[in-house]
């Protein structure tokens, strides 16, 4: 068939004119040169453009993380110092043992002027709550998060979880707000017991807005974004991962709360290896390289490149080679 094919066409460039034929040797030495040019071109302009963000995203992972770390690291020492300080430990104490209802409130008015001093002007505390042995509400600083929450399946399962660590991060919780609309929050919670007998006082919790933990993320995002809204298919963005693939936060909140799976409409976890640090994948019909990093508590961060974003630069590279390729053939017919 092959040897077919080839006869016929020999047959037929052996019928065409002279003219013709110089009009297609010179449109072959033209065309194939710059072609094979701009084609080589592009792809060193690809790798080039692709290494480029590839240095951006390790240093912007490792500085995310960083001030990630940092800023949950500050929630778990104010836990801490409920234990460590024997003054507000006692404070504790007194608050949830006394039998005396006046000292009780007396003692909840000074933990309250002990916690405001961290809650004033931190836009990531959504509330502070200290429950008995019990689960029962004896302390709540701000009033938002009911005992009806408390008292749900998925801050049970959480609580379990925390009376087998003294410390424990949770997944993204709603929380019900005061109008009964859904605030996302991510929980820690820490065991207090009382200094120099160990007696379990019962366990302190802070609740973490996940809007905030996105603007620490993407602050940049907004910055430059000027109040215009944002476009999945071209703006850069980053997104924090639990372990079992839930966004736990993100800048488009239809995706928090989601599995990336089923973002991604991929039935297999993605494949975050040591050795490798970025994934080509499909999110929402877009094609996207997403560039990734492990840190605390088993969460990933994940930085999104739409592939549109990544190639803009050069995509102009296509139109100039295209319009060569025009000319160098007008030019070699006009030759001819």
């Amino acid at each position: 068939m092959e040897r077919r094919m080839f006869h016929i066409n020999y047959q037929i460039l052996q019928k065409l004119s002279i003219h013709y034929k110089l009009i297609l040797f010179f449109l072959l030495i033209a065309l194939i040169p710059l072609s094979f040019s701009g084609g080589v071109t592009y792809l060193f302009a690809k790798n080039a453009i692709i290494n480029k963000i590839k240095d951006y995203s390790r240093e912007s992972l490792a500085q995310k993380g960083v001030n990630i770390e940092v800023k949950l690291d500050n929630y778990e020492d104010i836990s801490f110092q409920l234990i460590a300080n024997s003054e507000i430990n006692n404070i504790v104490d007194l608050m949830v043992n006394s039998p005396h209802f006046f000292e009780r409130y007396n003692m909840k008015n000074l933990f309250t002027q002990y916690l405001a001093g961290f809650k004033y002007g931190d836009d990531f505390i959504f509330d502070m709550v200290f429950l008995d042995p019990g689960q029962k509400v004896v302390y709540n600083l701000s009033d938002r998060v009911p005992q009806s929450f408390i008292d749900t399946p998925a801050f049970k399962q959480y609580a379990e979880e925390l009376d087998r660590h003294e410390l424990a991060w949770s997944s993204l919780l709603p929380v019900p707000d005061i109008n009964q609309e859904k605030v996302n929050t991510i929980i820690v919670g820490r065991k207090i017991t009382k200094s120099g007998t160990n007696e379990n006082l019962g366990s302190f919790f802070i609740f973490l807005r996940e809007e905030s933990l996105n603007q620490l993320l993407n602050h940049e995002l907004y910055r430059e974004a000027d109040n215009r809204p944002l476009n999945k298919k071209i703006n850069k963005y980053s997104m924090l991962l639990s372990e079992d693939g839930q966004v736990i936060s993100a800048p488009f909140k239809e995706y928090v709360g989601e599995k990336i799976t089923a973002l991604t409409k991929n039935h297999q976890p993605l494949a975050f290896q040591k050795n490798q640090n970025e994934i080509y994948s499909s999110l929402e019909g877009t094609r996207v390289l997403f560039f990734y990093q492990p840190f605390e508590h088993n969460w990933y961060i994940l930085n999104v490149f739409p592939v549109a974003y990544l190639f803009k630069e050069i995509g102009w590279l296509r139109w100039i080679t295209f319009l060569l390729l025009i000319f160098a053939g007008l030019f070699a017919f006009l030759l001819s």
